[in-house]
């Protein structure tokens, strides 16, 4: 591993194209900052990956802004002569940003097939626009699923009852149970994940318990509604990790995980489950 004060020296001798990702994160304190990642390969042919620089963007995050921050930072680490792409997300500021790295860039070297190829969609972004666009759609058969755990884990004496009907039904109570939010779609398919193989345990409770879990407790059609959309959020989940991964090449497995998902989606939308029907295509 080459130490932080050896990095512009390596970058400013080493022949090989760089990759680049850009992000930007805003803080709990409503502040923007900019994340650059560097990727490339070695001449061991290992893939390497250094966040090149995390800073804070003050004022509006323009195109502009965003296209000069983001080449201030390829010529401080002496890549600008070197680079093969940038990954960025859907938003409309990258789409302006982008053209103007690209013309910056050219004034230093020339790009690869003159830079058509330059600019690299994340497909991660686009996984995720489409399942968050699904949960709202679907919203209606998670609710009292996720009302459900609310109230169970509402409270310890709440709880120890739960985990009680769980052992009586023969199930694993250390799996636990997880509550989505908002901000995190992939949290919703844990969370059905975990109630569908508690809901033995969810029924024996409503017995014992009716009159305080009866106005929350999920109908034999929320089950199987929920049961038939696990598939398909399970699918969304494995991609996602397996395009985020960092130790391998992934631009080459997007397009297949892509067309089993477009596939799927039809398949079940031709069955005409309700929930399925409105789901939005890829």
């Amino acid at each position: 591993m080459l130490e932080k004060e050896n990095m512009y020296e390596y970058f400013k001798t080493i022949n090989c194209r760089f990759s680049a990702t850009m992000d930007m994160w805003t803080s709990n304190q409503n502040k923007g900052y900019m994340c650059i990642t560097l990727h490339w390969v070695d001449d061991d042919w290992k893939i390497q990956k250094r966040i090149a620089n995390f800073l804070h963007v003050k004022g509006r995050h323009t195109g502009e802004k965003l296209s000069d921050t983001f080449t201030s930072c390829l010529l401080k680490w002496y890549v600008e002569k070197k680079m093969f792409s940038l990954t960025l997300d859907n938003a409309a500021a990258n789409e302006v940003a982008v053209k103007d790295v690209i013309v910056e860039l050219k004034k230093h070297s020339p790009l690869v097939c003159d830079g058509q190829f330059f600019h690299v969609k994340c497909a991660n972004h686009i996984l995720n626009l489409s399942a968050r666009d699904g949960m709202r759609v679907i919203q209606s058969t998670t609710k009292n699923i996720r009302a459900f755990i609310v109230a169970v884990k509402g409270s310890t004496v709440q709880w120890e009852e739960f985990l009680k009907c769980a052992t009586e039904c023969g199930l694993d109570t250390n799996s636990g149970l997880s509550l989505d939010v908002s901000t995190r779609w992939n949290s919703t398919y844990l969370m059905l994940k975990d109630a569908i193989y508690y809901r033995l345990a969810f029924d024996r409770l409503t017995s014992y318990e009716r009159k305080r879990y009866e106005h929350i407790s999920p109908s034999a059609e929320e089950w199987k509604n929920a049961e038939t959309l696990l598939p398909f959020l399970r699918k969304f989940y494995d991609l996602t990790a397996i395009l985020s991964g960092i130790s391998y090449p992934t631009a080459n497995l997007f397009f297949r995980g892509f067309c089993e998902i477009k596939l799927m989606l039809n398949d079940g939308a031709l069955v005409q489950t309700p929930p399925l029907v409105k789901w939005p295509m890829l």
